[in-house]
């Protein structure tokens, strides 16, 4: 009697709990938890990282002129052996609305040798400042692949117009996003060519990015300089360190030329050259920009006067030596 009333109970929640399964079964179905949906909502999870992270690493800015020193050579391929120096850690001066870190150049260009460089971290721009042309952008680290810039060179080529090449290159610490400028036009059949590395500078002058561009121009090759390396808050960041430890010193500078000057610079019909120790016999030579030597003479003095003559107009590079040593090389520009 029991069971007989035991049995319609046990098939009530049998029924039950059927019913239940059933219905758990559909939720499954319908559940947007399934299996299917639960892969493919990891798979965006797992993409959507990814390209967080490729962002994030690409968005990334290495700045230039974080306590940086550089050891540089300068070439003359016509007419000597390279000359290897440093160029130390700069110190910082106001100027205006803006601190500017001051280098020694020891490859004095237009016989400057103290340098002004300002760097802008967020619009990732670097600038050196110019006595008549204000800050010269030298650095754009914000282009990408594709683009085009146009900067101004103050010289007889004006404005040029690059387009802009964008990739990595392997540092010692680690890959650095890599820009090569090429002009759009050709001149005498050549394009010129700079190329920057984020957080190093230029793997020619550092503050001179532009330093062998015209090079191509010439067929003795002109002055090639090259950064041999690069040190960042003591750390080395670029370059082969064998090339270059033996080059540091404490002052910066070793075996530091005269300080030469070349003024005015361009010049029309002469320009005058100024060093701070007196110079006796020695040999001045001016050479073009295809390396023809065009002018040679014999020099003495502190101050030394010379006449454009025959020049035409253009650019030129000068070679000062004394006693077989070169006392300066520099580039000049003939109105």
């Amino acid at each position: 009697m029991g069971l007989i009333c035991l049995l319609p109970c046990l098939s009530a929640c049998c029924g039950k709990n059927a019913a239940i399964a059933q219905n758990d079964s559909n939720l499954r179905k319908k559940s947007p938890f399934s299996q299917a949906a639960v892969k493919t909502k990891l798979l965006f999870i797992f993409v959507f990282f990814a390209v967080f992270s490729q962002t994030s690493r690409a968005q990334e800015y290495h700045p230039l002129l974080e306590n940086i020193s550089w050891v540089v050579s300068d070439w003359v391929s016509c007419c000597r052996q390279p000359y290897v120096r440093q160029i130390a850690p700069s110190v910082t001066e106001e100027m205006g609305t803006f601190t500017y870190h001051k280098f020694r150049n020891p490859f004095p260009f237009s016989g400057i040798d103290t340098v002004y460089v300002r760097e802008d971290v967020v619009e990732r721009k670097v600038y050196r400042h110019h006595p008549q042309h204000g800050d010269v952008l030298i650095y754009d680290f914000s282009l990408e692949d594709g683009d085009q810039i146009t900067l101004d060179m103050y010289n007889i080529y004006g404005e040029i117009t690059f387009n802009v090449a964008v990739d990595e290159i392997t540092c010692n610490v680690g890959n650095r996003k890599r820009i090569v400028l090429s002009s759009v036009e050709q001149y005498n059949g050549h394009t010129f060519q700079q190329t920057w590395i984020e957080g190093v500078g230029s793997p020619a002058h550092p503050l001179y990015p532009a330093a062998n561009m015209y090079n191509v121009l010439s067929s003795g090759g002109g002055t090639v300089y090259t950064t041999r390396c690069a040190f960042q808050n003591q750390e080395h960041i670029y370059g082969n360190p064998d090339n270059c430890v033996q080059y540091l010193s404490a002052s910066g500078i070793e075996d530091q030329p005269a300080h030469v000057s070349v003024y005015p610079n361009p010049f029309a019909r002469q320009f005058t050259i100024g060093t701070d120790v007196y110079l006796e016999n020695a040999t001045l030579k001016i050479f073009n920009l295809q390396g023809q030597l065009v002018r040679e003479a014999k020099v003495s003095g502190q101050e030394i006067t010379i006449d454009r003559n025959a020049l035409a107009s253009g650019l030129y590079f000068v070679q000062l030596t004394q006693q077989g040593q070169t006392v300066f090389v520099g580039k000049i520009i003939a109105e």
